[in-house]
């Protein structure tokens, strides 16, 4: 585990943060910690890696439900008992009502997602809160569409969460300038040496030296090679550090954000 440190921001994370999820982590740490009240019941739409248990681990006397296709397992220590559903929150029967939804970079992974967002708004109780977030549409040069099959533009999910019967409290603009130069260059320099090597993966996948598909062959070279030190935690401390950073630099330079923050109230 790697500690943040900063006063502001006592959580702890074993993963590489991009500028705009850190800045996500700065703006909601606060106020996830004064809305999970004493028996407050949450539910984690796409719990998935557990990132919303990284900045809840030290909460007491909370229900926890999170909800995904494919859950993990959490692994780090927790002051409350998570119930976590492998489910698609379209199809869930749930009966009970929450006081507070968490929807993080999932909304994008939904080919219906109006209706995930109706679905949810039927999950909470009169004046519930939704916390959602979403990647806005610069994302697009630097993730070439691989991470979902929406990107959003501000008016186009300010349309969609009215149309779901939410009411706007905040919307906050997750990174900036800075943290976008940062992604390109994080991002663009595996694309050469994948297009050098296609051909010679296709040679080899068709004479059946290689039986794993592109997406996994890639995922694998790229993880071995330009990301290998996230495999260690003294790599991850000096990402999150050149990245913590940068997202101070951000406040300042509050253009091409990368993600759209919302905090709802069902109406």
């Amino acid at each position: 585990m790697i500690k943040l440190n900063s006063p502001k921001l006592p959580i702890e994370t074993d993963h590489p943060l991009s500028p705009h999820r850190m800045d996500f982590v700065r703006f909601m740490h606060p106020i996830l910690k004064k809305q999970l009240k004493k028996g407050a019941k949450l539910l984690d739409v796409g719990s998935g890696k557990n990132f919303l248990l990284y900045l809840i681990q030290e909460q007491k006397n909370i229900s926890y439900t999170g909800i995904d296709i494919h859950p993990n397992k959490p692994k780090i220590k927790l002051s409350f008992k998570p119930e976590i559903t492998e489910a698609d929150i379209n199809t869930i029967l749930i009966s009970r009502k929450f006081d507070l939804a968490c929807c993080l970079w999932v909304l994008e992974h939904i080919k219906n997602d109006q209706e995930s967002l109706n679905k949810i708004n039927k999950l909470l109780r009169q004046k519930g809160l939704l916390i959602l977030s979403v990647p806005s549409i610069f994302t697009w040069p630097y993730e070439f569409g691989r991470h979902g099959y929406h990107y959003y533009s501000e008016k186009k999910i300010l349309t969609m969460v009215n149309q779901s019967g939410f009411r706007l409290v905040k919307l906050h603009k997750s990174g900036g300038l800075f943290g976008f130069v940062f992604m390109i260059l994080y991002s663009w320099p595996r694309y050469v040496p994948l297009l050098i090597m296609y051909p010679f993966y296709m040679f080899l996948w068709r004479t059946k030296f290689v039986n794993s598909n592109w997406a996994d062959f890639s995922t694998k070279f790229v993880s071995g090679t330009f990301y290998r030190y996230h495999r260690f935690a003294k790599g991850i401390a000096i990402h999150n550090n050149i990245v913590e950073f940068i997202v101070k630099f951000d406040k300042f330079v509050k253009i091409i954000p990368s993600a759209y923050v919302l905090i709802l109230e069902k109406k």
